[in-house]
């Protein structure tokens, strides 16, 4: 790096919503279909994260998504996308 070079601006981050504090972020779950994944879950989509909920069983992974759809994403502005891996 050039320790002479003119020190970057760095644009302003946009206002934080306190509301919603995770609007506009992206959080991958591991793990989302167990007892603690599920409640993560529900915080998260609740202060506006979008999710990526990871778990090896599908049914039980849509079941999640559909129940946060219903309940947590209503007005916090995220969304859930599930993804089936077995890390």
């Amino acid at each position: 790096a050039d320790c002479a070079a003119p020190p970057q601006v760095i644009p302003e981050a946009p206002p934080v919503d306190s509301a919603r504090p995770l609007l506009r972020r992206l959080v991958v779950l591991a793990g989302s279909t167990g007892a603690l994944g599920e409640a993560l879950a529900a915080r998260l989509a609740g202060a506006g994260a979008s999710l990526v909920l990871v778990a090896r069983d599908k049914a039980r992974l849509e079941a999640q998504r559909a129940r946060l759809e219903a309940e947590a994403l209503p007005g916090g502005g995220g969304c859930a996308v599930v993804a089936v891996c077995d890390v």
